[in-house]
């Protein structure tokens, strides 16, 4: 995957994980840090930033590209991976994005299915539909103590603002 702003990228990570004790002891121990938002306030601003790129859409417009920082992405992970469990007994059947493979072309399977062989299916790309979710009601969800894990890097993701460097 891209390397964000320090060109760290998660194949060396994993390769130096994998290939002596001592790193992993290293990295797992910056991760738990990360993902307990137990940093000191330089470093969790060097993790918020994130690399800005733009791609062409068309001949007029530029889609904005933001890279985070590897370890942030590797310490979101790692706490995915343990609430895997949690996170399917909560939202069941109806959460096909995280921890399932071929999320995406299930959910366009069970619509097909539900609209019949006569139906038109189409899909619409929202305006900035990723930077549009209502943070207020994520942050009142995740202030609930089951969802400590992720309240901590919902924390340290949104509690100040993060800068895109080009």
């Amino acid at each position: 995957s891209s390397p964000g702003r320090t060109g760290w990228r998660m194949e060396l990570v994993n390769q130096m994980i994998d290939d002596d004790d001592d790193f992993a002891s290293l990295f797992m121990h910056v991760f738990l840090r990360i993902a307990n938002n137990d940093l000191p306030p330089s470093v969790r601003e060097r993790l918020r930033n994130c690399r800005l790129l733009g791609i062409d859409k068309n001949a007029k417009k530029v889609r904005p590209i933001a890279i985070g920082e590897t370890f942030y992405r590797m310490a979101a992970q790692m706490v995915l991976d343990h609430a895997k469990v949690q996170i399917d007994e909560h939202f069941g059947d109806i959460q096909l994005g995280i921890n399932k493979r071929g999320g995406t072309e299930h959910a366009i399977h069970h619509a097909r299915h539900a609209l019949g062989p006569d139906s038109i299916f189409a899909t619409m790309d929202m305006s900035n539909a990723f930077n549009s979710p209502y943070r207020k009601e994520i942050k009142k969800v995740l202030s609930d103590p089951k969802w400590a894990p992720f309240w901590h890097m919902y924390n340290l993701a949104y509690s100040e603002h993060s800068d895109l460097i080009y």
